[in-house]
């Protein structure tokens, strides 16, 4: 029976807009948890700088760092989307399009578990 291997870089993608920081850096965190304990690299783009300085992404505006976004997603295997409320971002959305666009594969993930859906 031949194996088919996981893709080995996932980005994270879900939902910031209307959340406050604590609850999205937390979803962040425990989705990337989750991903790192089933063997994957995991690229946060909540570790990224204007993430991590608000007044940095003031100061850069939504497009640009959503192009930094997606250029950090060219640089991976795949895209995870957190949650069942990705569907209610932009930038998820555009993240989600551009993977499919790339034939990256997309990993849906719930509280419980990551599963592989396309």
């Amino acid at each position: 029976m031949e194996q088919t291997s996981k893709p080995e870089k996932v980005y994270l993608s879900g939902r910031m807009k209307h959340l406050s920081r604590k609850v999205y850096m937390k979803r962040f965190a425990e989705a990337e948890e989750q991903l790192l304990k089933y063997g994957y690299k995991v690229m946060n783009p909540t570790r990224f700088i204007f993430c991590r300085f608000p007044w940095l992404f003031a100061l850069l505006g939504y497009e640009i760092c959503l192009c930094i976004d997606l250029f950090m997603l060219t640089k991976c295997d795949a895209i995870a989307m957190i949650g069942e409320d990705w569907m209610n971002s932009r930038g998820a959305l555009t993240e989600r399009a551009f993977a499919k666009y790339a034939n990256k594969k997309i990993i849906y993930l719930s509280q419980e578990s990551a599963s592989y859906a396309e």
